[in-house]
């Protein structure tokens, strides 16, 4: 997470289910300086939680399947709506999706006063 923490912070991106990514998630997230380098998503494992100090939890339309926590682990849920389950997603349904986590990303970084550059990503 370059543009926010610095060395302070370290981010991992994963799912319970590895799957590819789609085309449009490396286009938008490109357009922000941001490339993605994996074909597919990786798949969160026990070693990765134990050595995290918080969980972003970022999913709406599997909630059965968003794994729960238990209470030792510092966790937080962002319901935001997969564009790819939506009938008719568009590169803008991507944008937006990515431009409501950058800003609770921004929110996050100010709970913990971390700096933060608001020009990028």
């Amino acid at each position: 997470m370059s543009f926010c923490g610095r060395e302070r912070v370290r981010v991992g991106s994963g799912g319970i289910l590895p799957q590819q990514i789609h085309p449009l998630t490396f286009q938008v997230m490109d357009e922000v300086g941001i490339p993605l380098y994996r074909p597919s998503s990786v798949q969160i494992d026990m070693v990765t939680l134990i050595h995290s100090d918080l969980i972003v939890v970022l999913c709406n339309d599997r909630i059965e399947r968003c794994p729960r926590f238990p209470a030792s682990y510092s966790s937080i849920h962002w319901n935001f709506v997969d564009p790819l389950v939506m009938d008719t997603s568009t590169i803008l349904d991507f944008r937006r999706i990515r431009d409501l986590i950058r800003m609770h990303v921004l929110e996050l970084c100010k709970q913990f006063d971390l700096p933060c550059s608001q020009t990028s990503f």
